[in-house]
């Protein structure tokens, strides 16, 4: 499902994930999409940007607060330092500025 968010000040469209494929796959061979992960209950994510050819921007969330965030580059390995129930995967091209909006007292706000 699409799905629009808010972010802070920052406004993103993206594909809600809660399947265990849709989460094994994520942006594999994809291009570039972003994607909300959604989980049962906050866990530690690790993600890895195996067969991503491009970079993104990794936002953590538990109970719709920012608890994490970290830009990740292609066949890259990550593991957040923070239990999170939601992932957002921003894959703009401006990720810098993306980042800079985002700070860790943000709230994920559905729209």
């Amino acid at each position: 499902m699409r799905v629009k968010l808010q972010i802070g000040k920052v406004i993103v469209d993206a594909f809600e994930v809660k399947s265990i494929w849709g989460k094994a796959r994520g942006l594999m061979f994809s291009k570039r999409k972003n994607l909300l992960f959604i989980f049962d209950k906050a866990d530690i994510v690790p993600l890895h940007m195996m067969f991503v050819f491009y970079s993104i921007l990794v936002v953590f969330f538990d109970k719709d607060k920012v608890v994490e965030k970290k830009i990740l580059k292609p066949f890259s390995v990550y593991t957040p330092k923070h239990k999170a129930d939601k992932v957002l995967e921003i894959a703009s091209k401006d990720l810098e500025k993306i980042e800079r909006k985002i700070n860790l007292k943000s709230c994920l706000e559905y729209l």
